[in-house]
Parts: C-alpha cells; sequence; structure tokens
C-alpha cells in the first residue's frame, strides 16, 4: 500500500503550486503524520494550521500524491502534524533511461558540517546513478548530492542501493563503485536529469548510425 512508504525518516516532498519543500517523516499515527516543519534550503516555507497542499512520497519504483493540511505546528523543535486527505494516487511508474555520462558529482554525508567530496559519475539514470565513493558507504545509507548539469546544480539525495564489495583503482584513485537511488526528487530536478539523459541516448544512437 502507498501509506507503507511513509516510515519514519522517509522523505516527502510539500507541494504548493509551483513550489517544492523537501522534508521527512517523523512518526505516523493513521492519516497523521508527523513532518519536520523545516529542513535545510525550505526555510522560506511556514506552514500554518488549516493549509493544504500535495504531499508527495514513494520508492524506487512508485511515486504518489496525495492531500495533506496542516493540522498543527508544534513549536519550538519544530513539527508540524499534518493529516492525509482522500486517497493516494499513483502519479507515474518510473522508467530507468540510462546513460554512461561523466557528470560533475559533489557528495556528502546528511549532516550539515559533513565533508563534501567532488567526483563525476560513472552513469546516469531518470532514477538514479553511479559513481567512486572514495569512503565505504552501506546499503541504506542517504547521501546529500549535487550534479551539475549544462552549468546548472541539480540537489538531489541519493539512498545507497548498492556497493562494491571491495575498493578498486578508477581514475587514479582507490574508490567503492556505489549506486544510489534519487529519493522523491523534485519535479525540476527530475526534468533536468531526465532531458540530460534523453540527450545523451539520442546523441549515441546518431554516432551508432554513423
Amino acid at each position: 500500500m502507498a501509506l507503507d512508504r511513509l516510515e519514519a525518516n522517509a522523505p516527502v516532498l510539500i507541494c504548493i503550486g509551483a513550489r517544492t519543500f523537501r522534508t521527512r517523516v517523523i512518526r505516523r499515527l493513521g492519516k497523521d503524520l508527523y513532518l519536520d516543519a523545516l529542513r535545510e534550503g525550505s526555510a522560506s516555507f511556514a506552514p500554518e494550521a488549516g493549509q493544504t497542499f500535495e504531499l508527495r512520497y514513494g520508492d524506487e519504483v512508485r511515486f504518489w500524491t496525495q492531500p495533506a493540511r496542516v493540522r498543527d505546528v508544534l513549536d519550538p523543535i519544530p513539527i508540524m502534524v499534518v493529516t492525509l486527505l482522500g486517497e493516494a494516487r499513483r502519479l507515474e511508474q518510473r522508467h530507468a533511461l540510462r546513460a554512461n555520462l561523466l557528470v560533475p558529482l559533489e557528495y556528502a554525508l546528511m549532516r550539515s558540517d559533513a565533508e563534501v567530496y567532488a567526483t563525476t559519475t560513472l552513469d546516469l539514470s531518470t532514477i538514479g546513478l553511479r559513481f567512486p565513493c572514495v569512503f565505504r558507504p552501506w546499503t541504506g545509507l542517504d547521501l546529500r548530492m549535487r550534479l551539475t548539469l549544462s552549468r546548472m546544480p541539480v540537489p538531489l539525495i541519493g539512498r545507497v542501493v548498492r556497493v562494491a564489495r571491495a575498493p578498486a583503482q578508477i581514475r587514479g584513485h582507490l574508490a567503492w563503485e556505489t549506486s544510489v537511488q534519487f529519493q522523491i526528487p523534485t519535479p525540476q530536478a527530475r526534468r533536468h536529469i531526465g532531458e540530460a539523459v534523453r540527450r545523451a541516448l539520442q546523441n549515441e544512437a546518431a554516432r551508432q548510425r554513423g
């Protein structure tokens, strides 16, 4: 069921018109969700009791959207309590178009003071990417990431789904080949990534045709 994806620490996206704000689930009680009221990069969003918006959530396969209403805002943490309205609607089935794209990538642990590392991707798809990681991550770890596509920064959260058993020499450095899946990227990020992947696949097909 869709609600099964709303476990503690699950990432969710609040959509108000053309604006999107990233946050996470603290806990769920039936159709009531306790969410982080403010997240890094979303300080302009000040929730108020009675406010309604679209809540988007999902996993690596499916993506749902559902109306929600703010029931209360708890200070000074702050936490907002929202009530899910109606039924969840599956937004789309994701398809993993993948291209061998070397794209500038910055990555770090989720802590705000974590060291930021720079590399380039090994490949890029519409739902994730593969890259050489200088430390050994573990499956389920969330990483703060930023791609640069056509000189435009694209912030993301990637969840590690696969790690090489042993490090290897990649581009002259010892690293663990790591695959991540994006955790509900914003519509803008999804659009930029999709365009980059499709463009790369079209160029590759044109080269093969000669």
